[in-house]
């Protein structure tokens, strides 16, 4: 794809060099340059020199970017994502929500599969087990061959609400990933013909992932595992799944930031929380705005150029907006248009004993563009059996593990409103 911008820039030196050689053909011929063909040709030359760097400073930048293309460069600005098409599933880059970890692996493969990796391995069948896994790791557990565990991560994906509303889901096949943020926009200024070029330079950060231990335990009695007409490996695969999303939805809100837990979005800098009513919350009501609270929510993040993606809240407020009257008919009340295209979601991750002032059963709801919400998730996956630790009890004992880390990439692409009571 042609870049305009260094053809244009090309164009502007080209002409400031025809310019500035009719001065310096004349003044070579013998003619008297008057003082304003002298400052003509001044600046003439002097945009060549400034123009010229720019088109230096602009080759060497898109031949730094060209590895990274618009996925990568999407990732903290969300509307990369063209309608009809969609990027190549790769480490690294932010996954797109129609693909999925099982593309990444290009094998096939499905949740039933890791169901049967999952029985094999809860009832020691060690020859299946010995064809599925890659080999043990430093704690005597397994590591699920990354296609098999692929299905896993693609639950794990449906069943987390934030990822669900829209957060950037990066694939990391190494411990750490640094991604480009885009931390100022560059400014535009009209200037006069042969004008000087006023230089602006866009402001470049980077968001690091760093993958950190997420563990989980579940039993198993042996009786079940005998008995049981129920497929458990499937089972335990949804189990797994769903402990390890509800983890990643609390850590994404709420994490404290404290090693090894990732900082979630309420405790991250610059993230606008705003009190519902007053300093001690109040109920959802008609005497305090009905849905206006989620209204003003959405309008402050569309006048900082954001495109809320979804709303979370907790289950108990979702209950509190459902019974919402019109105030002539008590017929139930209709959601704003203004909300309309705005997925809301429920999550019993977000609290309703929050403590606000004198109130302590407060709640609060997140109204977001999401995809500034970066989730990277490593795609080793291990198990191991604990036979002995629950053999009293006459259960097997299987823990989990993987890693994964949560960074919030622009906090202005989010707003809290706490103190929302029952």
């Amino acid at each position: 794809m042609t870049n305009k911008f260094l053809t244009n820039l090309q164009d502007q030196r080209l002409h400031a060099v025809q310019e500035a050689r009719v001065y310096a053909e004349r003044a070579a011929k013998g003619a008297v340059l008057s003082g304003a063909d002298e400052a003509a040709y001044r600046r003439a030359n002097s945009k060549v020199i400034t123009v010229g760097k720019m088109i230096d400073d602009e080759i060497e930048r898109e031949s730094e970017s060209r590895d990274f293309d618009s996925a990568v460069r999407s990732t903290m600005d969300r509307v990369g994502f063209s309608a009809g098409s969609r990027p190549e599933a790769r480490y690294g880059r932010p996954l797109h929500r129609d693909s999925s970890f099982t593309e990444l692996t290009g094998e096939s493969r499905t949740i039933s599969e890791f169901g049967e990796f999952m029985r094999a391995f809860l009832r020691d069948d060690v020859a299946t087990r010995a064809s599925m896994v890659e080999g043990t790791n430093t704690t005597g557990g397994y590591y699920v061959p990354t296609n098999l565990g692929a299905p896993l991560l693609d639950l794990v994906r449906n069943k987390a609400q934030v990822m669900r509303a829209g957060a950037t889901v990066i694939p990391m096949d190494t411990q750490k990933v640094n991604l480009p943020r885009h931390d100022a926009d560059p400014v535009a200024a009209w200037r006069s013909e042969l004008g000087a070029i006023s230089e602006s330079v866009p402001t470049i950060g980077s968001v690091p992932l760093i993958a950190q231990s997420l563990d989980v335990m579940v039993r198993v009695s042996i009786e079940v595992l005998e008995d049981s007409s129920v497929d458990v490996g499937p089972y335990l695969a949804n189990v797994l799944a769903a402990a390890f999303a509800v983890k990643l939805d609390v850590t994404a809100l709420t994490g404290t930031g404290t090693p090894p837990e990732p900082k979630g979005v309420k405790l991250a800098s610059g993230v606008t929380i705003t009190n519902f009513v007053g300093v001690n919350g109040g109920s959802i009501n008609a005497t305090n705005g009905d849905f206006n609270f989620l209204v003003d929510a959405v309008g402050r993040l569309r006048g900082k150029n954001y495109d809320p993606t979804g709303i979370l809240y907790s289950s108990r407020t979702g209950a509190s907006l459902g019974k919402l009257k019109e105030a002539s008919t008590n017929a139930p009340l209709a959601v704003p248009p203004y909300l309309d295209g705005i997925p809301r979601l429920e999550t019993n991750q977000i609290g309703n004993a929050i403590t606000l002032g004198t109130s302590v059963d407060t709640s609060d709801a997140y109204v977001a563009d999401w995809s500034k919400l970066i989730i990277g998730l490593r795609t080793d996956f291990s198990v191991q059996r604990l036979s002995e630790l629950y053999a009293a009890t006459g259960e097997i004992g299987f823990w989990g593990h993987l890693r994964a880390d949560v960074q919030v990439a622009r906090a202005g692409a989010f707003e809290i409103v706490n103190g929302l009571r029952p």
